[in-house]
């Protein structure tokens, strides 16, 4: 779908905020989730949607691409952050453990892509380990459920 030409910022300016540990506002989650003309069914439609929503909405201003330059201060809290909300907010099934366990993986490797290197610094390889002792859940939970 990414590859879809479709208007893609919104989720630019989404995914950029979250691991700044910047939110979505709650007033275009509302928008966006109350507005019954949306078609889930069809994501390319449904993202058009979205977008039309963000852009005429208050809160485009505050949910916007953040400058690369003001990034790298607030990079390594804003990913303590997010692994932290991540931890909090998702039940123990195999597939959202799973699915955890990915986005903390594109966090850490956005963070080594933004900074240029291989892998994290001592202080941060906790966030890693996190990762894989999920992944590690998630074969876990597979398994037994298989049984």
């Amino acid at each position: 779908m990414r590859d879809h030409p479709a208007d893609w910022s919104f989720w630019d300016a989404w995914y950029r905020n979250l691991l700044l540990g910047i939110q979505c506002p709650e007033s275009l989650s509302e928008a966006v989730l109350k507005d019954s003309s949306i078609n889930w069914d069809d994501p390319v439609a449904a993202n058009a949607k979205i977008v039309e929503i963000w852009k005429r909405h208050p809160a485009n201003a505050t949910l916007s691409s953040p400058n690369p330059d003001d990034l790298q201060p607030r990079r390594r809290k804003a990913l303590r952050d997010q692994v932290a909300f991540l931890l909090k907010t998702s039940d123990a099934t195999s597939l959202s453990t799973r699915a955890l366990s990915e986005q903390i993986k594109m966090a850490i490797e956005d963070w080594c892509n933004a900074h240029r290197c291989n892998e994290l610094p001592d202080d941060l390889e906790i966030y890693a380990q996190v990762q894989n002792t999920l992944a590690g859940i998630a074969d876990t939970l597979d398994s037994a459920h298989g049984e």
